[in-house]
């Protein structure tokens, strides 16, 4: 729920912001939130079988002029994003990680269950903590 209005906001903000939503519970809806964002942004080469995903996002993202949030949602179980991808699952050359540009005028969010996960991607100094909601 504060991944969403974090979005909305930054949009309403600056509404040149480019917000998207990557499901990152495993390697498989990773990979097909990078395909929704290519095809959202209609990157070149994107329908080619043998592209590489991950590369062709992380380049448009990193050469992006507007500011851009990329919302990382249910990151539970990180060692997908820091571990190499097996060469038949994925289109993928390294560590997922390695494909979520950091840009000065950008913003990642990552949205986990646990600090155990969060802490495999990010310093503890950036870490927020958030209790139980009520409804």
């Amino acid at each position: 729920q504060l991944a969403i209005e974090h979005a909305y906001r930054a949009h309403k903000q600056s509404p040149k912001t480019w917000v998207f939503w990557v499901h990152a519970s495993n390697a498989e809806r990773f990979e097909q939130s990078y395909r929704n964002i290519a095809g959202c942004i209609k990157i070149a080469g994107r329908q080619d079988p043998q592209a590489n995903i991950f590369k062709l996002v992380h380049n448009w993202l990193r050469d992006c002029k507007h500011q851009w949030l990329v919302i990382l949602d249910n990151v539970d179980d990180a060692c997908f994003l820091l571990d190499c991808p097996a060469t038949n699952s994925t289109t993928a050359r390294k560590p997922l990680r390695e494909y979520l540009p950091h840009c000065e005028r950008s913003s990642i969010l990552v949205t986990v269950q646990n600090n155990e996960a969060a802490l495999k991607l990010v310093k503890r100094r950036d870490i927020v903590t958030v209790g139980p909601m009520d409804q």
